[in-house]
């Protein structure tokens, strides 16, 4: 049985399910490896335009298996010859560097607990959507270690610099609500529904131009590190560079003929 499941794309969405749920979604190196290559696999078709993240049984990913042989965090940066190539020799950060695609949209569906890498996948997505069972465990202090794949980076611009200094600093746990207070997740749901939650998000970004979406989602990851005046230019530029596409004359004709528009992407 295969400890990551890939479904789709459907309609432009790919699935893909943690399925180790004896050991709560904890990764073993050979589940690590699955999980990096099924993002590479959505990544590398262009069908796909957006992969919701789940996991099976109690929990969405409790982290690292710590009772592995030789576990630890500096044996989960895993060295790959078939990435070397790529930016980033280690194939777990050139994994979650793909999450930061214009591309391609990721969001996190989470229940139970949500901790280490799986709280390092959640934190690296576009979206986070919980249901009420959902305990984030921000544990590497507590452990030793710290986080990896620039959540000290992506944390603060999420919930703020003081309540990021909180869950790293101090180990925190914290319930599904809190989250949400916070801004850490985008919305909590009953429980078990937080997986169909997360495939209307997809849906509706799907549904929309994918030249306008590819656009904003790269304005934003460079908002995170260029000034405001540079920001404003590129905005301005690509605003002007989306104005004469294909999908600007559709979405006009599309208005003017009381229709719903069929988007070419280009």
């Amino acid at each position: 049985m295969s400890e990551v499941i890939y479904e789709g794309p459907e309609a432009g969405v790919v699935q893909i399910r943690l399925n180790r749920p004896e050991k709560l979604n904890a990764l073993d190196v050979g589940m690590w490896k699955d999980l990096c290559y099924a993002v590479a696999r959505a990544c590398d078709d262009s069908t796909v335009r957006a992969v919701v993240f789940s996991g099976e049984g109690r929990a969405f990913c409790s982290g690292y298996d710590m009772k592995q042989a030789g576990s630890g965090p500096s044996n989960w940066l895993i060295i790959d010859d078939s990435v070397k190539e790529r930016s980033g020799q280690y194939l777990w950060l050139d994994t979650v560097r793909r999450l930061r695609r214009p591309d391609k949209i990721f969001i996190s569906a989470v229940h139970g607990w949500v901790a280490g890498a799986g709280i390092e996948l959640a934190i690296a997505s576009d979206f986070i959507v919980a249901d009420e069972t959902a305990r984030f465990y921000f544990a590497e202090t507590r452990i030793g270690a710290n986080f990896t794949s620039g959540i000290s980076k992506l944390l603060p611009h999420i919930v703020g610099l003081g309540q990021a200094r909180r869950l790293l600093l101090m180990a925190e746990k914290i319930g599904a609500a809190e989250a949400l207070r916070i801004g850490l997740v985008l919305s909590v749901e009953p429980a078990g529904a937080h997986l169909a939650a997360a495939k209307q998000i997809a849906e509706r970004i799907t549904a929309l131009p994918p030249l306008a979406i590819i656009s904003e989602k790269r304005l934003i990851e460079s908002g995170l590190d260029t000034p405001m005046a540079a920001m404003q230019e590129a905005e301005v530029l690509t605003a002007a560079w989306l104005g004469h596409s294909a999908d600007a004359a559709e979405a006009s004709l599309a208005f003017a003929e009381r229709r719903e528009p069929r988007w070419q992407g280009r």
